[in-house]
């Protein structure tokens, strides 16, 4: 009997799951893999085609498939790439692998079981009971189970749904609905064209000093004058050149009654003894982080979110060494300058510049510049994300938001909660989307794990999807 798995995103998360479903190989399954740009297997994190944006991960840790770690080194060597297990590589190069993975996994495939679709996906709704083709998709009482989705112009059947569409591009900011029409504004970060329009520009205000920030400083870098502001005005830590041998046991293990004060003391400790090896002491959470969150009480995870969550980050999602590098060539020639400070307003300024007003440790003060990017970071709230289709879901009950607003409520398969509190058999997740069931739920190892993980669960039987 035939089985349609249809995965909403072709980014790393949904090729990830479609190739772990193809290489399951079970007679009768259809996956339908829908992308909206039309490029599958890269997603925006591997679109770039600079080779100077890295990986912020080692080769030997970015493996897709689980059960073989020294998978993407072993394909990198075979496709002419004199990589180690230690070296960060372009971003481009792992977004080849991911179209290999992908590929691969097809061709591997009775013929015919993958369909790529190019188009946005604009609504899924409850298949209508006694709609659709005779199979195995029905509860015990005769009624039909599943989902319709439409996308491009079809509506195609599904017996499961996996939302896997990546992190969200950065929400606009209120104090920025002046400079929205603004030439000089850029809105999305991880638009590479309107970067490079920005090459001219005599001085840049980018919002944030995370990851993103860091990209827009290595395209522009010898350009313009970059000013960095954000709160705390912390940039992401460097990989060391030379990595420690081993990662010890975790320095904090999950217990009742844990607060957010006391594990981030404990850290702090663990990684001020270990000096120079305070990395070491951050990767040894690793196995434990979400079980780590889950043991925090919910008013013990907004304080973390709340107090600690930026300086868990700076630390946890690390620079390239060489990018790491480049920062900070760039900040002592004068060419990037990073500030603690919040933005109050944005507004339109003479010449066609932008004035931005912030306030520091200074107090107020005004800046101006020929241009402003946001890249203050992910819209993790979904009922303020770019995509319509799960604010819809969310607003018909069929999905709620996750703890604290970040992503969707799931169960611990990746199955999405309803507003009535019932876990789904025909829509999952997987990604960003469950970062506040997980808190860390976007590096490569994570991923994969979840992707196969889903692939098995999907293909088990369906209940009925509620409306």
């Amino acid at each position: 009997m035939s089985r349609r798995i249809v995965i909403v995103g072709g980014g790393f998360s949904g090729a990830a799951t479609a190739a772990a479903l193809l290489r399951r190989r079970e007679p009768g399954l259809q996956v339908a893999l829908i992308e909206r740009s039309g490029v599958f297997g890269r997603g925006v994190a591997y679109s770039t085609t600079r080779g100077e944006h890295l990986l912020n991960v080692a080769a030997g840790k970015m493996s897709a498939l689980p059960d073989d770690p020294g998978h993407f080194v072993a394909w990198a060597r075979a496709a002419g790439h004199d990589v180690g297990e230690h070296d960060f590589v372009p971003r481009a190069l792992y977004g080849d692998y991911v179209q290999a993975l992908l590929d691969d996994a097809e061709r591997a495939a009775p013929a015919g079981t993958l369909e790529r679709i190019s188009g946005e996906v604009t609504a899924i709704s409850p298949r209508p009971a006694g709609e659709g083709r005779p199979g195995p998709r029905a509860t015990p009482d005769g009624e039909r189970t599943g989902a319709l989705v439409s996308v491009a112009g079809r509506r195609l059947e599904a017996d499961a749904v996996v939302l896997a569409l990546g992190v969200s591009r950065p929400a606009q900011p209120p104090f920025a609905a002046p400079v929205a029409d603004h030439p000089g504004y850029v809105a999305d970060p991880w638009d590479a064209a309107a970067i490079a329009r920005l090459q001219d520009a005599r001085s840049v205000i980018v919002l944030g000093t995370g990851m993103t920030m860091a990209d827009v400083a290595l395209t522009l870098g010898g350009g313009p004058v970059l000013t960095a502001l954000s709160r705390r005005g912390e940039l992401p830590r460097a990989h060391r050149i030379d990595p420690a041998a081993e990662v010890p046991e975790p320095v904090v293990r999950p217990r009742p009654g844990l607060t957010a004060d006391a594990l981030a003391a404990a850290v702090e400790r663990a990684a001020s003894d270990a000096g120079e090896d305070w990395r070491c002491v951050v990767d040894s959470l690793r196995p434990v982080t979400a079980a780590l969150w889950r043991s925090l009480a919910p008013r013990e995870q907004a304080r973390f979110a709340r107090v600690h969550a930026r300086r868990w980050e700076v630390h946890r999602s690390r620079l390239a060494p060489a990018a790491a590098a480049r920062i900070a060539e760039l900040r002592a020639a004068g060419a990037l300058r990073v500030e603690a400070a919040e933005v109050r307003s944005l507004a339109p300024a003479d010449g066609g510049r932008i004035a931005c007003e912030v306030e520091g440790g200074r107090g107020r003060s005004s800046l101006a510049a020929d241009a402003v990017v946001n890249a203050a970071g992910p819209a993790w709230d979904c009922r303020r994300g770019e995509h319509a289709l799960l604010r819809d879901l969310i607003a018909r009950g069929l999905a709620a938001p996750g703890p604290l607003g970040l992503g969707l409520r799931t169960d611990g398969d990746g199955a999405l909660i309803d507003a009535a509190g019932q876990a789904s058999d025909v829509l999952f997740t997987l990604g960003a989307l469950r970062r506040g069931e997980l808190w860390e739920s976007v590096a490569v190892p994570e991923l994969a794990a979840q992707a196969c993980a889903l692939a098995e669960r999907v293909c088990a039987p369906a209940r009925a999807l509620v409306a």
